[in-house]
């Protein structure tokens, strides 16, 4: 980012005292989380993470990590991490940001995958007592889900 830039961007957060966030003042989605366009990046809490820390490697989101809670307008570098799109989606949920849509936990997952690998299931049994379609089963075995 350029100086003309950085200096645009800067004049588009109000630092909050009290959480340390550097609240987005500028346009944002409906989602709360800051509109900034630079380099071709237009999330402003991924421009800032740029800037401040440094590449993010490809297929790793940014997500926050506000002290004070649930922040997407939030653009300080330190209250931002790097995840997997797993991370990001059990990290929505645990925010409240979205509802989970799945029918197993990780644990089940884990216990699919054991018990088919041990040969004490077969998938269709397995897709029985967990109320999913053989074809899930297979999904979650081969690891194309999860």
């Amino acid at each position: 980012m350029n100086s003309d830039s950085l200096d645009r961007f800067l004049s588009k957060i109000e630092i909050d005292d009290k959480t340390g966030c550097w609240v987005w003042i500028a346009g944002r989605f409906k989602d709360g989380y800051g509109q900034f366009s630079c380099e071709g990046e237009v999330l402003a809490h991924r421009v800032s993470y740029l800037h401040f820390i440094g590449p993010i490697p490809e297929g790793l989101h940014v997500l926050h990590n506000c002290p004070s809670g649930d922040n997407p307008s939030c653009v300080n570098p330190y209250h931002l991490w790097l995840g997997t799109h797993r991370d990001n989606m059990e990290d929505k949920v645990r925010k409240g940001r979205q509802k989970s849509r799945a029918k197993l936990s990780l644990e089940d997952i884990d216990m699919i995958k054991h018990t088919y690998g041990s040969k004490i299931m077969q998938q269709g049994e397995l897709a029985v007592v967990y109320g999913i379609s053989q074809a899930q089963v297979s999904r979650i075995i081969s690891g194309a889900r999860w």
